[in-house]
């Protein structure tokens, strides 16, 4: 039997063993383990694996902020007979944002993991997608703000979670892909030191019930109707028409970017719109896919992988993040505020642009809409909506709208 804190302190802290396991595994009185998880929160993990564990223990452990420490109490048989239906944490919602008690260090190794696949590493799309990013661009885009959020400490879903471990792990491993032989010369961290870190990581980092459901398999495409494409272009346009294609609702509400004026062919691809100063062009190619391409000589087209409705919502929604009359905007938001207001956002059918920057993404919240992209250490943030009042939830998210705000004369 554990008789103290510091004897299960001194047990967590031995190297690996069989002795080691069943001393973690003894019994102990419910004042030891209260002191243990109160002076030792390393250590709470693993208390929540006991088969003895007190009620009242699990009970402090069960709002742990690690997720890892909750996973285990949920896992926990004693846990279960008294809450049968608090149990297979696997099944929760893995876009959910969770915390980890994790070191400065294996934060830094994360990041540095993520960053290396603009380095030296080289990605495909197919191995993007593997690792659960959209495209090579949503690696270095998405990449980047997960690894900057995981240093500032923000908690993150499953689901990025679990894409900072598997590009880490591959990134650091694959000299075929990855940075391999380079790993240490441009990471500053040592192999022994990586592999260490990394072994530490796998055991406390919760990534179940994402492969297979959030990434690891191509997802079924869902196909947006027009029926679809109405009803959003509603929310955002007082006067938007009720029948017709998509380019035939979309482009009449076009103002700040706009369709040619006369049928314009680029390189066998038949340009549909313009950037407002022509510094940007989207077209629909010969093989029927919807392309864009920076509008300098030489430049080539790149497949946006959007379908004709996708297409057309998403230049309708960029249109409505610059015409709707309520908008913040600031170029100097930080990956934590960032994350504060992409809780409260969800996804929008369609893909990424690559102007007016890499990777632009825009997100709804209800009727208003957000745009944002990496703009150097921070990002670039637009809000949108139809009134004041539905732009309020995003006033309170910790970000100075140093660039636009229609609250003010």
């Amino acid at each position: 039997m554990i008789e103290s804190a510091e004897e299960y302190k001194h047990w967590f802290d031995a190297p690996e063993s069989i002795e080691r396991f069943k001393k973690l595994r003894e019994p102990a009185a419910e004042g030891t383990l209260l002191e243990v998880i109160d002076r030792f929160p390393e250590c709470r993990a693993q208390v929540a694996l006991g088969d003895d564990v007190p009620v009242a223990v699990l009970e402090v452990l069960r709002v742990d902020e690690d997720e890892l420490v909750r996973w285990h109490v949920r896992s926990n048989a004693k846990w279960l007979e008294i809450h049968p239906d608090d149990g297979e944490p696997w099944k929760d919602d893995p876009n959910g944002l969770i915390q980890l008690r994790l070191s400065n260090d294996e934060r830094a190794l994360l990041r540095a993991g993520l960053r290396e696949w603009g380095g030296p590493a080289r990605c495909t799309e197919e191995f993007a997608v593997a690792m659960g990013f959209d495209n090579v661009a949503d690696l270095f885009e998405s990449g980047a703000w997960i690894g900057d959020a995981i240093v500032a400490g923000a908690p993150l879903s499953r689901t990025d979670w679990t894409r900072a471990l598997l590009a880490t792990e591959i990134v650091f491993v694959s000299d075929v892909v990855g940075s391999g032989w380079d790993w240490h010369i441009t990471t500053r961290f040592p192999d022994e030191e990586t592999f260490r870190m990394l072994r530490s990581l796998q055991r406390r980092m919760v990534t179940g019930g994402v492969i297979g459901e959030a990434f690891g398999t191509r997802p079924e495409r869902k196909t947006l109707d027009l029926s679809d494409l109405r009803a959003w272009l509603a929310q955002w346009f007082e006067a938007s028409a009720d029948r017709g294609e998509p380019a035939e609702l979309v482009a009449p509400l076009l103002r700040f970017n706009h369709v040619p004026q006369v049928p314009t062919v680029d390189d066998g691809v038949e340009v549909l719109v313009v950037e407002n100063q022509g510094v940007w062009l989207w077209g629909h190619a010969p093989d029927g896919s919807y392309v864009e391409r920076e509008n300098t000589p030489g430049a080539s087209w790149r497949p946006t992988g959007e379908d004709e409705a996708e297409f057309w919502l998403h230049h309708a929604a960029f249109e409505a993040v610059w015409s709707m009359p309520a908008q913040r905007s600031s170029l100097a938001v930080d990956s934590r505020s960032l994350l504060r207001i992409l809780t409260d956002t969800s996804s929008l059918p369609f893909r990424e642009w690559a102007w007016p920057a890499p990777a632009q993404c825009i997100r709804h919240h209800e009727r208003s809409l957000v745009m944002f992209s990496k703009d150097g250490d921070a990002y670039w943030v637009v809000a949108a909506a139809p009134t004041e009042a539905e732009l309020e939830w995003i006033d309170n998210r910790g970000t100075t709208w140093d660039e636009t705000d229609t609250r003010r004369p």
